[in-house]
């Protein structure tokens, strides 16, 4: 198995964990795709070592959530979180797209430089929207019926936009053959 075909299997975990997140109404789902994400990009990582700067930024995400969610909520928390997130799509994105350009890729490498800035603008656009606007205690029913609508919209749909990107990416890494005089492979026969 090569690197990329590695580094595809390790984003299909993630991909799993993405598929989690979007669907999460509950706690627990939302700790499964945590779980996915984590050891995908753990695994991804192990194969191409610039995902480690993702994966430390996806740990970091994860540990202000658990403090956000059992010890004290700031928002400033949250914001920060979001933006440990955004910055850990923008390098799984931008790795990826690399690895895809090397495998002649280019089509999905363009998109994957695309989608982090799509996905950036959703999560930004559902956090002033959602809970910077909650803040000042704007409470009718018809706001948060709005609100719950707005929220769910977006979820899905900035997810979903990331979620077929990660999909494409896992599928045609997974799929890349090296050639016997690349550099890559006799990297790989020196392990």
């Amino acid at each position: 198995m090569n690197r990329y075909q590695k580094v595809g299997k390790g984003i299909r975990l993630v991909f799993i964990g993405q598929i989690c997140g979007v669907l999460s109404l509950y706690e627990i789902m939302v700790a499964i795709s945590l779980l996915f994400f984590m050891a995908g990009l753990y695994l991804a990582a192990r194969a191409e070592k610039k995902l480690w700067v993702a994966f430390w930024l996806e740990a970091g995400t994860l540990l202000l959530a658990v403090l956000e969610t059992w010890f004290f909520y700031f928002p400033s928390l949250e914001l920060i979180g979001i933006a440990l997130h955004i910055l850990g799509v923008f390098c799984i994105c931008t790795v990826t797209s690399a690895l895809l350009d090397e495998i002649g890729a280019g089509d999905t490498a363009r998109w994957g430089r695309a989608v982090w800035k799509i996905y950036a603008g959703g999560r930004i656009g559902l956090y002033v929207f959602s809970d910077a606007l909650g803040l000042y205690g704007i409470l009718v029913v018809d706001w948060l019926l709005l609100n719950v609508f707005v929220n769910l919209i977006f979820r899905f749909a900035v997810g979903f936009i990331l979620l077929l990107h990660l999909y494409n990416v896992s599928w045609k890494l997974e799929a890349a053959k090296t050639d016997e005089n690349s550099d890559s492979f006799r990297e790989e026969k020196k392990l």
